[in-house]
């Protein structure tokens, strides 16, 4: 069979533990399926001929405002050029110009009120405990932390509780929570971030006051489900967990619009740090977020073996280093060195050449909500 997941459970008696992995790796493998069917063809229809017409006016960016069922496409990673089967060949939107998408244009009008400062970089990542663990969530938040000159920025496991992603949403100018978020179908208000000793942040919170989100530049939710949509709200507006996070005051949400990879994700938001916070005051964080995509598609197992997730600025001392990497690696999750590592040994007896990120499935599912 095609799918290698589902050829491994065909043959198998259909009890109630089979019965329960059957039914999201249909769902994975069908997903997998469509990007690659629909993806070149919603370019060459749609898009394509848009993106031609605004380079030849000379844009420098696009903000889309998709509405009903289309705001459910990647729209940001339909590929430009002549469909091609391997992905890795795409030249997407986001790579001819920085793309996001919006829930509607009066979200991108500035507040007139006036902002707090805000300063610095916050991470938060795997909360304890959770209904599933989050293997490299520990390893993304100390790495956002340490890429920033401050490893001290990162909380993870117990700490990675409300009030701290609370503080942080009202102090940092950029926040990272690696944390599993969950998308409400029957009151989108509810869709909410699981967080350490059983807390939860709803939209509904956030947007009653409980945080100012004003003047914060970017929010990284690299969870799953937070920025799938409520197509049954307002006809002229999707809603989801990220455009909710934008009308609270986030001036940009990067999201997932469905489950997405650990791994693959550690990956792609790692990359994507490396290449925005050094630029962060001079380009918007979609360029950089099409820039770690195209990398982490193309990026062969001969590259991998010389994975560097951190480059520490000049300012972070030895000491501080040495701490970060001693991160725990107690049970299944581990730190910024054990990631590292791990990511070389998967490449070190695999095919040279192969690109193992090359789907779509891995790095589709990621788009900036705002500007």
């Amino acid at each position: 069979m095609a799918f290698p997941s589902i050829a491994a459970l065909a043959g198998q008696p259909l009890d109630q533990e089979r019965y329960a992995r059957i039914d999201p790796t249909f769902e994975h493998a069908y997903l997998q399926r469509e990007l690659r069917r629909c993806l070149p063809r919603l370019g060459a229809v749609a898009l394509r001929p848009v993106a031609d017409w605004l380079l030849e006016l000379g844009a420098t960016g696009l903000t889309l405002v998709p509405c009903g069922a289309l705001a459910t496409f990647p729209l940001t990673v339909a590929p430009l050029n002549e469909a091609e089967a391997d992905p890795a060949q795409w030249r997407t939107l986001g790579d001819a110009l920085p793309a996001t998408v919006v829930p509607s244009a009066r979200t991108l009008q500035p507040s007139s009120q006036e902002r707090a400062p805000r300063s610095g970089v916050a991470a938060l990542g795997d909360p304890w405990p959770t209904h599933q663990e989050l293997r490299w969530g520990e390893a993304e938040a100390l790495t956002v932390a340490a890429l920033s000159g401050n490893p001290t920025a990162a909380v993870v496991h117990e700490a990675a509780t409300r009030q701290r992603l609370l503080d942080a949403l009202g102090t940092a100018e950029v926040v990272d929570a690696c944390c599993h978020g969950e998308f409400d179908a029957t009151d989108f208000l509810r869709s909410r971030l699981l967080l350490g000793g059983g807390e939860m942040l709803t939209l509904g919170d956030i947007l009653d006051g409980a945080a100012d989100l004003r003047g914060l530049r970017l929010l990284l939710l690299s969870a799953c489900q937070t920025a799938i949509l409520d197509l049954r709200g307002a006809s002229e507006e999707v809603r989801s967990l990220a455009a909710g996070m934008v009308g609270a005051g986030a001036e940009a949400v990067l999201g997932a619009l469905w489950s997405v990879d650990d791994k693959a994700t550690y990956l792609l938001i790692v990359r994507f740090t490396q290449e925005w916070l050094p630029r962060r005051h001079e380009e918007p964080p979609a360029a950089a977020l099409a820039r770690a995509r195209r990398w982490l598609r193309t990026v062969t197992n001969r590259e991998l073996r010389n994975w560097q997730a951190t480059s520490l600025p000049p300012a972070v001392q030895p000491a501080e280093t040495d701490a970060l990497t001693m991160a725990s690696t107690r049970g299944t999750r581990f730190g910024v060195t054990a990631a590292a590592e791990r990511i070389v040994a998967s490449a070190a007896f695999a095919a040279d050449d192969a690109q193992p990120y090359a789907d779509p499935i891995f790095w589709s599912a990621f788009q900036i909500t705002g500007w």
